[in-house]
């Protein structure tokens, strides 16, 4: 699904990983695109996302 430019697939890492991968590849955004979750699990997210230096941004049904 991932196309002929990603010959080894797109690589899937765990959530505990995030801030090191932020860290990692100097990530300037991350993008939440679930939609089964709570509010308080995205905040969670959000807040671990910023206080590691990425913004975190929201995308709906339409973007995804």
């Amino acid at each position: 699904m991932a196309g002929r430019l990603y010959k080894k697939g797109i690589p899937i890492y765990p959530e505990e990983d995030l801030p090191k991968l932020i860290k990692k590849y100097k990530i300037d955004e991350v993008c939440f695109s679930y939609s089964d979750v709570s509010h308080e699990y995205v905040m969670h997210r959000a807040s671990l996302v910023i206080a590691n230096g990425a913004s975190f941004s929201l995308l709906g049904t339409n973007d995804t």
